[in-house]
């Protein structure tokens, strides 16, 4: 089954309050995650990770327009890296020209791997 990876870093000083800003992000995505962790961060903060499935239906087209689409939803100015083709991921922080609309996230990024090349 595609699944995306997703990490997010909370500016939060309790694992509870780290816990609520991951839900809120859970919300915003529409989707439970099939797995995920927080650990507290070594910058600072906490780190939460989490893993979430996709149709096993879609395209690989179909499946990154998805992540894409769970993105925007956290926020806009998303720094796209890899080659899409094979993996794709993006980055969202807070810096200049970017917005991320759930209080709390510092950044976030994705990863989505093309399981039927590997």
């Amino acid at each position: 089954m595609p699944r995306s990876i997703w990490k997010l870093h909370l500016d939060s000083s309790s694992e509870d309050s780290a816990r609520k800003i991951v839900n809120r992000c859970i919300k915003a995505f529409g989707c439970p995650p099939s797995e995920s962790t927080i650990e507290k961060y070594s910058k600072g903060g906490y780190m939460a990770t989490l893993d979430l499935l996709h149709n096993d239906k879609y395209s690989w087209s179909e499946v990154v327009v998805e992540v894409i689409e769970f993105g925007q939803r956290l926020g806009g100015g998303w720094s796209m890296l890899g080659n899409i083709s094979s993996e794709s991921n993006a980055v969202l922080s807070k810096s200049v020209g970017n917005h991320i609309g759930i209080s709390g996230l510092q950044w976030a990024e994705w990863l989505v791997l093309n399981e039927h090349q590997a």
